[in-house]
């Protein structure tokens, strides 16, 4: 018998998008355990896709800043703050689910775990990488990070590099919460994980920047100004 090929009769968008392989890849719903489960992977799917484009991204960036191109890089991690406002999004969507919804998917998932998600770890690990591109970028134009923020405007590339830079931590961060935030509304915070790691520990996470120095550096700046108004 003379195999149809996969793509015969498909608009230029489905075969662009590859609607047929994409919308494969979820359960059936005679197969899925409630009504509420195709939501809930979809959402994970979608997720790791968006996490994708923001490890693809951050690659592109430690090019950019190599190459000096501090504007470009800046840009660069704008975009990855607007996917993790979308990935926090999707977790909004799953806070729609009753508890008990979920409880009935848990049982399907053996094991697994968001902190499973390779999308995720690779985030967790971005700073070896990344971190070290962005020095390099001060050293080369002979300053600190608290010479950009004394005088940002004099020095605003640097500054909006590291203003992004920041953003970017700080939407890992907001993402970060989001998920705990979730994981306390639907499974509650004082059980274990399917890993047997207790709930509550995932709330550490959502206060530990990727990059402290960024951080510890507008301590240093209010110090130094504080006097203006009388703070310590």
């Amino acid at each position: 018998m003379e195999q149809v090929p996969l793509y015969q009769g498909l608009t230029f968008y489905e075969k662009y998008v590859q609607t047929q392989g994409l919308l494969a890849l979820q359960k059936p719903r005679a197969e899925q355990a409630n009504h509420d489960e195709l939501c809930f992977q979809v959402t994970h799917q979608a997720m790791e896709l968006w996490l994708k484009v923001v490890h693809q991204e951050l690659e592109e960036n430690v090019r950019r800043m190599d190459d000096d191109k501090l504007l470009e890089a800046a840009h660069g991690f704008h975009r990855c703050v607007e996917i993790l406002k979308v990935c926090c999004a999707g977790l909004g969507v799953l806070e729609t689910m009753s508890p008990l919804s979920y409880h009935g998917i848990r049982v399907t998932l053996g094991r697994g775990s968001g902190q499973d998600s390779p999308g995720f770890n690779r985030l967790l690990d971005c700073r070896p990488w990344v971190w070290p591109p962005f020095e390099k970028v001060m050293q080369r134009h002979g300053m600190t990070l608290i010479d950009v923020h004394r005088r940002p405007t004099a020095h605003w590339d640097e500054y909006r590099l590291a203003s992004e830079l920041m953003a970017f931590d700080e939407g890992f961060q907001t993402f970060r919460y989001a998920h705990f935030s979730l994981v306390r509304r639907i499974i509650g915070a004082d059980v274990k994980s399917l890993k047997g790691i207790p709930a509550s520990s995932l709330s550490r996470g959502t206060t530990e920047p990727l990059f402290k120095e960024l951080w510890d550096v507008i301590n240093v700046l209010t110090r130094e100004t504080s006097d203006v108004y009388g703070g310590h």
